[in-house]
């Protein structure tokens, strides 16, 4: 129930997201206990309880492990989101997937030229959090049926799955696409997906998949056994060619209908990314088309006065939506979530900010704000420009940043982001999962102390589970979990609350009752101080 009007409204309240912190007893692999957090510890006679933040809960198929792009979804709408991996498979239960209009307008454009070719990229794993091998197989039998030459540039992945699962994933992959299509590529995720402005490395993964420039070998099982007695595990392969791929085709053209015709080169072939997550193929896009990309990345497709453009704006489709200002066709495009937690604060003429580190942009803005990118009347974004291979994983800098604005009173609501200990789970080290969960628990402590100073209230929570078990039968365990995570509460007001056990869309409500605010109808998520 709301706070009565003789409890002033704590402010501000300010809600921090823990990456991949799952609730585990054992300490045996598990970063979070084994790590030192006094901060967290301080909290323990707190109000918490457990969230389920994986399968139907969170808008997945049971027993799936949730992920940021669910997690955070699921947090800003206060409801379980309908999200678009659902619409895909739906898609191909129906047999509508090959009907999919920018599906037929990459088959026509491959009938009308001739010898072009369909370039596939795809993540080869049976993790579920970036890609789908479901998806993958639906749009080679799509092609096959056309009778489409087709070149798949297969990326590993090592993060959410095994190091070194790729191996094992390629038998049955190269089976199926036996007759369908070619390797063209192959690289790990480390190149081919980055979302944290590291061109070098994406530009390494372009000229191997445009320009067929790279280390050569055979076949993908000699490129990946290079990078294993290199000591090195799928997701850091470095990028290589196989067999007689010989690039993108294409050609020297120039627009002389312009003032200053300039000769660049232009790709002929026509391409889809068979991806889940808009965060990760953005990049890679942009270098793809030599569309928004800042000069050092354009200087890099540049040479001798002409740019590279891989595909033109029409030969470049994506499955889910790359990066909205780069126009890309898309196959299915995100649909808008309304009445979301961060519209219900600004319809209210409150103020609300959101921080964390330059990689959570689109977890903070599409996702949680319900894929309505764009800052809300009333909301202020920070992304403090710590180095992205910072120690801490740039958590000192996220901590300070959050505490200045609590400390300036400005807000009703702050939203901040702290992945540090996901991103370094995913490296299988258990050593730097704990330095991570370490460092988080430091901006913890300086984000409470500006939060209780300031008399505002604080949510503790995490978007899914990760490192709180990473060590498996077979070795290193790097991916997402089913655990439940923690909800804390941190409120002078609410001090003796008892909370039930809930899910992920439960925290959206709990907030709002925080800020006196009632949730709209669209949130089917209850809040967790009024169940007690």
């Amino acid at each position: 129930m709301p706070p009565s009007s003789e409890t002033p409204r704590p402010r501000p309240v300010v809600l921090c997201v823990l990456g991949g912190f799952g609730e585990r007893a054992e300490r045996e692999g598990n970063a979070v206990r084994l790590a030192r957090t006094p901060n967290l510890d301080a909290l323990s006679d707190r109000p918490r309880t457990q969230l389920v933040a994986s399968g139907p809960d969170v808008g997945l198929p049971a027993g799936t492990a949730g992920s940021g792009e669910s997690g955070w979804i699921t947090l800003g709408a206060g409801r379980v989101p309908e999200l678009v991996r659902t619409r895909i498979d739906r898609a191909i239960d129906d047999e509508k997937l090959a009907g999919d209009e920018m599906l037929r307008r990459l088959f026509w454009l491959l009938g009308e030229r001739r010898g072009a070719r369909l370039h596939l990229f795809a993540l080869v794993s049976d993790g579920t959090v970036h890609a789908s091998m479901r998806h993958l197989h639906a749009v080679l039998e799509a092609a096959h049926l056309r009778n489409v030459e087709v070149v798949v540039h297969a990326i590993l992945d090592g993060q959410d799955t095994s190091p070194k699962s790729a191996w094992r994933l390629l038998d049955p992959f190269l089976a199926y696409l036996d007759k369908k299509g070619t390797l063209g590529t192959v690289a790990g995720r480390h190149y081919a997906l980055d979302r944290d402005g590291r061109w070098d490395l994406t530009h390494r993964y372009w000229k191997a998949v445009v320009k067929a420039d790279g280390p050569r070998f055979d076949d993908a099982y000699q490129a990946i056994a290079s990078a294993y007695d290199e000591g090195l595990g799928d997701a850091m392969v470095a990028p290589a060619r196989l067999g007689d791929y010989a690039g993108v085709q294409g050609s020297f053209l120039a627009d002389f209908a312009s003032g200053a015709p300039r000769w660049d080169w232009w790709g002929e072939d026509v391409a889809l990314a068979v991806t889940l997550r808009s965060d990760r193929v953005g990049q890679l896009a942009a270098m793809l088309r030599a569309k928004g990309l800042p000069p050092e990345a354009l200087d890099l497709v540049t040479e001798r006065g002409r740019v590279f453009h891989a595909f033109d704006e029409f030969s470049l489709t994506t499955l889910t939506e790359a990066d909205p200002a780069l126009e890309l066709p898309v196959s299915f495009p995100p649909q808008p979530i309304a009445d979301t937690l961060g519209e219900v604060v600004a319809r209210a003429g409150l103020k609300q900010l959101r921080c964390g580190p330059p990689g959570a942009r689109t977890h903070l803005g599409a996702y949680f704000g319900g894929f309505r990118p764009a800052p809300l009347d009333g909301e202020d974004r920070v992304f403090p420009a710590a180095a992205a291979d910072a120690p801490d994983g740039g958590s000192a800098e996220v901590a300070r940043a959050a505490a200045a604005a609590i400390e300036a009173g400005a807000h009703d609501l702050v939203v901040v982001s702290l992945p540090a200990a996901d991103r370094a789970a995913h490296t299988g080290s258990l050593d730097a999962a704990v330095r991570a969960v370490e460092a988080v628990d430091a901006a913890i402590g300086v984000i409470a102390r500006a939060t209780l100073a300031a008399g505002g209230a604080l949510v503790v929570t995490s978007d899914h589970g990760n490192c709180e078990d990473l060590i498996g039968a077979d070795g290193p365990r790097p991916m997402h979990t089913t655990a439940p995570v923690p909800l804390v509460i941190v409120d002078d007001a609410h001090r003796e609350a008892v909370l039930a056990p809930g899910r992920l869309a439960d925290v959206a409500p709990t907030v709002l009752e925080l800020l006196g605010l009632a949730p709209p109808a669209a949130m089917t998520g209850r809040s967790l101080l009024a169940r007690r």
